[in-house]
């Protein structure tokens, strides 16, 4: 219950320093150091940034316990009241800061449409081409709005929580994809919305305590996008880290290419640069995990199994219905590759873990 109440001021605190020590990791061209200094930089991003973020985690339990009780008085004092009301009663707005980039991004879509002959040009031009083409073609105000875009969210892109997709930074190309993808309206403040909805039908004692809750829920939920911003930013340094770290082992011979680095485990990266993994062996780990890929590849899972017990492994998938090749259809959508638990839930006749698998999309 404490750690309920004073939620607020520990993510203050803790933005205050990611902030501080985030400074150390932005901004820097990890593909012009030498491979040890970048690891021992991304050792720093470790013990600096991702180690301190655990406390944090409790603030999934405000969420949870705020959005309930939200939930709760609806039922009882608003029986009636729409399905929406309790998501847009508990938005935090336009104040998040995670909507700054969707903002900025607006914005360039706005001068895209005004502009027709810009329009004609981001839709015919491949995206790789498109920086290109606007500099031959004059467009200076365009790209300098472009520059400041990536200069602000270069670590932001399309999959952009997935490590073999370059950023911004390294691949601007991208960007162009999203301004074409930018809606042009969104429903920027469903709290105004809310808002009338509680004035008509909710006065008195219970619309104060309701808007207690409703204050702690959007607080709750705005802290959680600052966070989710916060880890967007580490993971891009992250991100570049590896990759740097990728062409450095691909310069001194121990890969044959720089993005075979993302068929390492972490603990055999650091074993690269810390010396307790030989540097050939490498090779054959990559090796190793190409052909694990390519034989997941050809699996076809059920769309739906459960089991007792350990979790199923690459020698016994058969027991739970996978097959080689393609599945006889039966109407249902297929998986393929290795399966990854949905959701877990204890059997009730029995202490065993009990795991629950389905169709999912990864």
């Amino acid at each position: 219950m404490r750690r309920f109440l004073t939620m607020n001021r520990s993510v203050e605190r803790f933005m205050d320093y990611f902030y501080k020590a985030y400074e150390e990791f932005d901004n820097v061209d990890y593909d012009a150091m030498e491979g040890q200094d970048v690891y021992r930089r991304f050792r720093a991003l470790e013990k600096d940034l991702l180690e301190k973020w655990g406390p944090m985690q409790t603030l999934d339990a405000s969420i949870l316990w705020s959005i309930g009780a939200l939930a709760l008085l609806n039922r009882r004092w608003l029986p009636d009241a729409p399905e929406w009301l309790t998501w847009s009663a508990a938005s935090p707005g336009s104040r998040v800061e995670s909507i700054e980039p969707a903002r900025a991004l607006a914005r360039l879509a706005a001068t895209v449409r005004d502009d027709a002959e810009l329009s004609r040009l981001l839709q015919d031009t491949p995206a790789a081409h498109t920086y290109q083409a606007l500099r031959d073609g004059g467009h200076t105000g365009f790209l300098a709005s472009v520059d400041e875009y990536i200069a602000a969210y270069g670590y932001r892109s399309l999959d952009e929580l997935k490590l073999e997709v370059a950023d911004l930074r390294e691949d601007p190309s991208s960007l162009f994809a999203m301004v074409r993808a930018a809606l042009p309206e969104v429903d920027a403040n469903p709290g105004e919305k809310a808002d009338a909805y509680l004035d008509e039908h909710l006065r008195g004692p219970r619309r104060l305590l309701y808007d207690v809750v409703r204050r702690k829920a959007q607080s709750s939920l705005y802290n959680r996008e600052r966070l989710r911003f916060c880890r967007t930013r580490a993971f891009g340094s992250a991100k570049r880290m590896l990759r740097a770290m990728g062409r450095d082992l691909a310069r001194m011979g121990a890969i044959d290419h720089w993005n075979d680095v993302f068929f390492l485990r972490i603990e055999e990266l650091r074993g690269a640069y810390e010396g307790t993994t030989a540097h050939t062996e490498l090779r054959g780990l990559v090796e190793l995990r190409k052909r694990q890929k390519a034989e997941d590849e050809q699996l076809s899972a059920p769309s739906r199994f459960t089991t007792r017990g350990a979790a199923y492994w690459r020698g016994n998938l058969e027991r739970a219905g996978f097959v080689k090749g393609g599945a006889a259809r039966t109407g249902v959508g297929e998986l393929r590759g290795t399966p990854l638990p949905v959701w877990w839930r204890p059997a009730p006749w029995s202490r065993t873990p009990r795991w629950t698998w389905t169709a999912a999309s990864w």
